[in-house]
């Protein structure tokens, strides 16, 4: 709950359908333990292991894509990347 809340989920319908889904499959719940423990930690200003794709040169600008994954890019997301090269 402390993730919905730090992302600012209100509606009780899209919480009721977060929680239901991670109750009936443990890969979806594994993925949502792990979001909500990084945005948590990113939340509260610790960004040890993370990187923002604006500064990594993977980042192809005129794509906003990664050519390194495909993801597309949100230039302020924090993200957990092995990969990272700085520019």
């Amino acid at each position: 709950m402390a993730y919905l809340n730090a992302i600012g989920e209100t509606d009780s319908s899209v919480i009721d359908e977060f929680l239901s889904e991670c109750a009936v499959s443990p890969d979806i719940l594994h993925y949502a333990l792990q979001l909500a423990e990084d945005t948590l930690r990113i939340h509260h200003g610790d960004t040890r292991g993370f990187v923002r794709c604006a500064s990594c040169r993977f980042l192809q600008v005129s794509e906003q894509r990664c050519s390194e994954f495909g993801w597309r890019i949100v230039v302020d997301k924090w993200r957990r990347c092995r990969n990272f090269e700085q520019r």
